[in-house]
């Protein structure tokens, strides 16, 4: 351990989901590599391994292999850490829409389940 702060980052159960849709060995190991960069790094992870999304303000596109894999999962900063919300976003504009989408629900039923 090199004693920096390491960032939690948990899973939207429908993330999980959704990450069972990437087949690719490849992919997979990507993903979990830009998972691994944003645990290490937090906010310290910068472009092109993360972009604030256009017109979110709080919602963040992970870009596995500096933006060259299909598979872009959404991120939010959740307290102290990160909350994977939506993990498979092939690049595809119109699927990102719906992406988003799908990740704003959740975050949506979530702060309905956290509010009770």
């Amino acid at each position: 351990m090199t004693g920096r702060q390491q960032w939690n980052v948990d899973f939207d159960e429908g993330a999980v989901r959704d990450f069972e849709a990437v087949k690719s060995k490849e992919e997979r190991k990507a993903v979990f590599n830009a998972i691994d960069k944003l645990r290490q790094l937090g906010p310290r992870l910068v472009p092109p391994h993360i972009k604030l999304l256009a017109g979110e303000a709080d919602l963040f596109e992970l870009r596995p292999r500096q933006g060259n894999s299909k598979a872009r999962p959404l991120v939010v900063r959740a307290g102290r850490g990160y909350l994977v919300v939506d993990a498979v976003a092939p690049d595809h504009a119109k699927d990102m829409s719906r992406a988003v989408e799908d990740a704003r629900r959740r975050l949506s039923a979530r702060a309905g389940v956290d509010s009770r």
